[in-house]
């Protein structure tokens, strides 16, 4: 399929587009971790294949040079280095099963650092680009994008080894193709851009803590569940496939529930939800049972999906509140992914080899994951503090046109209504509440729903809620509608004035 027929495909809704995100995720489950090469994937005794070694490796590794890169500029994401990157994907997709099944150390070398570097540079490619629209487009479609991975999930292990591995291969083209006309339709404004220059604009330092913190409690996690997966019983591999499915739609439901109902994404908030999921991860590993594995399963990839999502909007987020560009932001939450989850495969065989030995129970090995996180958790709350809050201090801080800016030329004794007094003669007049007049200025500004929320300390959900009374009670369908009428009653006080 031609790049030129996806963008004639997607032309109609190219917020669409952005859903190419999860076919990256749905490469790596469908390469690695279902049964796609998983005759190959693990060696003797039960031990990670070379390949999958070198891959876990050179991805953190990857991460952390992008890292140092962003620090002093953006990686290049052209056109030329997209295509580049999704072709060497494809290639080195059809390239794994000799790999691994080869005697050649150069061989598998080469498949391992293509399979782990090259993902990379497409997810940072993809953050940058989901840095640049609207809030509410981002936090919208990036759980959801996680959809095209589960469909991928369900239908491409279960087809033949030579049309799955086919299919897999086609995946980071497809990715690139969604990928090139997001970014062409932000540059020619048919997707929505980000809502918020002027945060961009007047960006101010972050503290370290605001990164290692967020960074510490995405590597315990990742790395936790990684581990819990060593332990958990072997079940049949039709209900680990199907457990791993379930797994994801919990991610995409909770996911996108925490940005919704969170009234602001922050570390605390983070924790608080993921308690849920991660207790029962924990405390049905040990547990022998077909049924009870498979809900540990599904708790665990929910916990790793639904924390990566919400580390890719965090860090989006403190790109656009700080100082940091999004390259950096983006490599270091991919780092504090990746990174645990080459430990966790590495110590993994290793742990459960002592558990099923009986020199350590898989009671107490889940038990000292929970503590472990645990207080960790507890030293991040209390040390660092909540590493977010400064950001939402710098949103509700970030300086709204006051009633003195906004006022007309007074020198003939003409004073043009101020958009606050405007909103609150609508307000009244309409029968708004406070909080829906509150709300009112600030969208007769042109501000978005995440950044009202953020703003206000509300979560989305209720934002969402009071937009649409306000909506119905001054009786305009969109957003614009609504300026032009706070606009049309300013000039015309202004007139009567006159």
């Amino acid at each position: 399929m031609s790049e030129s027929s996806i963008v004639k495909a997607l032309s109609p809704r190219p917020a669409l587009a952005l859903l190419g995100y999860g076919l990256i995720y749905a490469w790596g489950i469908c390469l690695w971790n279902e049964p796609t090469l998983g005759t190959f994937l693990v060696e003797s005794q039960g031990t990670q294949s070379l390949v999958w070694l070198i891959q876990a490796a050179s991805a953190p590794i990857a991460c952390a040079a992008i890292a140092l890169w962003g620090t002093r500029a953006d990686l290049p994401d052209t056109k030329g280095v997209i295509w580049l990157c999704a072709v060497l994907m494809s290639g080195s997709t059809l390239l794994a099963p000799l790999a691994l099944s080869s005697s050649s150390l150069v061989l598998k070398t080469f498949a391992g650092i293509l399979t782990g570097i090259l993902p990379i540079v497409l997810l940072v490619s993809w953050t940058r680009t989901f840095a640049r629209v609207d809030s509410e487009t981002m936090e919208s479609m990036l759980p959801f994008s996680f959809l095209i991975t589960f469909i991928a999930a369900v239908i491409i292990p279960n087809l033949p080894f030579g049309l799955s591995l086919a299919f897999c291969a086609l995946l980071p083209l497809l990715s690139a193709a969604a990928l090139r006309f997001a970014q062409e339709a932000i540059s020619d404004g048919s997707l929505e851009g980000f809502d918020d220059e002027s945060v961009l604009a007047t960006g101010n330092p972050v503290r370290a803590s605001a990164i290692v913190s967020v960074s510490l409690v995405v590597f315990l996690m990742e790395g936790t569940m990684g581990l819990l997966a060593y332990l958990v019983p072997s079940i049949p591999e039709d209900l680990s496939s199907i457990a791993s499915c379930a797994g994801i739609v919990a991610a995409i439901a909770l996911s996108y529930g925490i940005i919704v109902f969170s009234r602001r994404l922050s570390i605390r908030s983070l924790y608080r939800a993921m308690s849920i999921p991660f207790v029962i991860a924990v405390l049905f590993a040990p547990i022998h049972g077909t049924w009870a594995a498979a809900t540990s399963l599904v708790a665990q990839s929910a916990v790793s999906l639904s924390i990566e999502m919400l580390a890719t909007v965090y860090f989006i987020a403190l790109a656009h509140r700080s100082s940091l560009n999004v390259t950096f932001c983006a490599a270091i939450g991919l780092t504090a992914t990746y990174l645990p989850l080459l430990i966790a495969g590495m110590a993994g065989p290793t742990v459960s080899h002592l558990t099923s030995e009986g020199y350590a129970g898989p009671a107490f090995a889940c038990l000292c994951c929970a503590c472990a996180y645990a207080i960790a958790n507890v030293a991040v709350v209390w040390n660092e503090g909540d590493p977010h809050a400064a950001l939402v201090r710098r949103r509700s801080d970030a300086a709204e046109p006051s009633l003195v800016t906004e006022c007309g030329d007074e020198s003939d004794g003409i004073r043009e209504m101020t958009l606050d007094e405007a909103c609150a003669l609508i307000g009244g007049e309409s029968s708004l509440t406070p909080r829906e007049t509150e709300i009112f200025a600030y969208l007769a500004r042109g501000r978005s729903e995440p950044y009202i929320r953020d703003a206000l300390v509300l979560s989305r959900n209720t934002v969402s809620s009071h937009v649409r009374h306000i909506y119905r009670k001054i009786d305009v369908h969109s957003k614009q509608e609504l300026i032009e009428m706070v606009e049309t009653r300013r000039v015309e006080q202004g007139s009567k004035k006159a």
